[in-house]
């Protein structure tokens, strides 16, 4: 019977690296981020081999993982040879809900949480949603961000934002070596920066303006006319 359970995994908070007996830990990072580790000792020298991410790997999952690798180095097998399969590497889909989940917290008083995800759905999603990470290439990049670089610019700034986050999210988690939209940021054309525009004033209100702004700064300032630069 393990030290952990399952509730105690899901409230760990504390960084730090938890046993749960057997050569099996959970680590926690100082982020939140939780990853299963297998310390374990073969040919004389100890390794620590890991065995996915939590939640995408579950205790009982990172349990029977983890007595597989013993039994293997007891009948002479190389597990370090093959250690990459526990890389348990997940579709842009399912890392992006990960790296979403994760985040949330932080995000609870912010409006504008569940426009984040909307927009890498919308377009994210649809383009290699089911692609997993460690394929996805600048080239799917482009495709994905050129259509909206030019006619919808806005759109295609915060999908490059986001879709970078989460690739550097898979990055840092080993699921894959290379972030496709850094590859991929100087194939874009550069986008004229968004300027603002006030609001126009009524043809009446110009003499009246003008006349109020006559050595007292800017007219939106004034009371009659608030909003005219805002």
């Amino acid at each position: 019977m393990g030290k952990l359970s399952h509730v105690k995994v899901k409230g760990l908070k504390t960084p730090g690296r938890y046993g749960d007996g057997d050569t099996l830990y959970l680590q926690v990072g100082p982020s939140g981020t939780k990853c299963w580790i297998q310390r374990i000792v073969i040919n004389g020298k100890r390794h620590d081999l890991g065995l996915g991410p939590w939640p995408l790997v579950g205790l009982d999952r990172a349990r029977r993982r983890a007595f597989d690798n013993r039994v293997k180095i007891e009948d002479g097998i190389d597990v370090l040879a093959d250690r990459r399969r526990y890389s348990v590497v997940p579709t842009f889909e399912r890392a992006a809900l990960q790296y979403f989940e994760e985040n949330l917290p932080g995000w609870k008083q912010n409006r504008n949480a569940a426009r984040w995800i909307h927009v890498v759905r919308q377009y994210a999603f649809k383009a290699f949603g089911s692609m997993r990470v460690d394929a996805i290439t600048r080239e799917d990049i482009l495709r994905l961000l050129k259509p909206l670089w030019t006619t919808k610019p806005e759109q295609g700034r915060k999908l490059k934002q986001r879709v970078g986050a989460i690739l550097r999210w898979c990055v840092a988690h080993g699921f894959t070596d290379k972030n496709a939209v850094e590859l991929a940021a100087g194939a874009l054309p550069r986008i004229p920066a968004i300027r603002q525009h006030y609001r126009a004033l009524p043809y009446e209100e110009i003499p009246a303006a003008l006349e109020l702004s006559k050595g007292r700064g800017r007219p939106g300032r004034q009371k009659g006319v608030s909003g005219f630069w805002s």
